[in-house]
């Protein structure tokens, strides 16, 4: 078994945690968040009202800066049993939030899972070749949208412009990886003892849910304590 790296002293410029229930109830709130920028990309992909698709583009990669911001801030609420740094509580880059992280936890990116059935019984699975948003891409992802924030200088408007300015099958692309990691999803909380597990629309309604599943290593036991937003 690893050790757990949460049970490292604290730093002088460490600042308090919040309550680990607090944190993830707060990660649900932001996955709520989540499904609405899913809605807005969707809905502008889809583009009913003829926006002109430059619009387009840049409504949807904004909404994707958005989308990997609030990936990094979940993975922080998730976590909220860690010490934090005044520096990771005031940022809102994913590179540096992931940077402070992965010196505390290394497994601490959410990972695509989905509830089966086996013999009768519920079963949580790993989906690794499932498509979906890696640390890596979603770096990437929020460097590329960067480049919507603002209007395009002076010395690139003369630039040629693309061929087929209409051709949106990267925005699909991305919004199918972003979708095909946070549907359902695990992310570790303590590592060989806790997990969570998330789904961005629970069976008996629209709102995200999780199941927070501690496991007993001595006796094999694994207790589940669910956790829901009221709407």
């Amino acid at each position: 078994m690893s050790n757990d790296p949460q049970q490292s002293s604290a730093s002088k410029d460490d600042v308090s945690s919040e309550k680990p229930l607090e944190g993830l109830k707060l990660y649900l709130i932001l996955m709520e968040e989540l499904k609405v920028r899913f809605r807005i990309i969707n809905e502008t992909f889809e583009n009913k009202t003829n926006l002109p698709p430059a619009l387009v583009r840049e409504i949807c990669f904004l909404q994707f800066r958005f989308s990997c911001e609030i990936i990094a801030l979940s993975c922080l609420a998730a976590h909220g049993d860690i010490p934090r740094s005044k520096a990771m509580i005031s940022s809102y880059e994913p590179r540096k939030i992931f940077k402070e992280l992965s010196d505390l936890k290394p497994n601490f990116y959410p990972q695509p899972m989905e509830l089966v059935d086996a013999n009768g019984a519920k079963v949580l699975q790993g989906l690794p070749d499932k498509e979906h948003l890696k640390k890596d891409e979603l770096l990437k992802l929020w460097g590329i949208s960067g480049n919507f924030l603002h209007r395009t200088p002076m010395a690139k408007l003369y630039s040629k412009q693309p061929k087929k300015p209409d051709d949106f099958s990267d925005i699909f692309c991305w919004s199918r990886k972003l979708t095909g990691l946070l549907n359902s999803h695990w992310i570790t909380t303590k590592e060989n003892r806790q997990g969570l597990y998330v789904t961005l629309r629970s069976t008996d309604s629209e709102t995200a849910k999780a199941s927070i599943l501690d496991f007993d290593v001595n006796s094999g036991e694994v207790s589940v304590t669910g956790l829901k937003l009221d709407m």
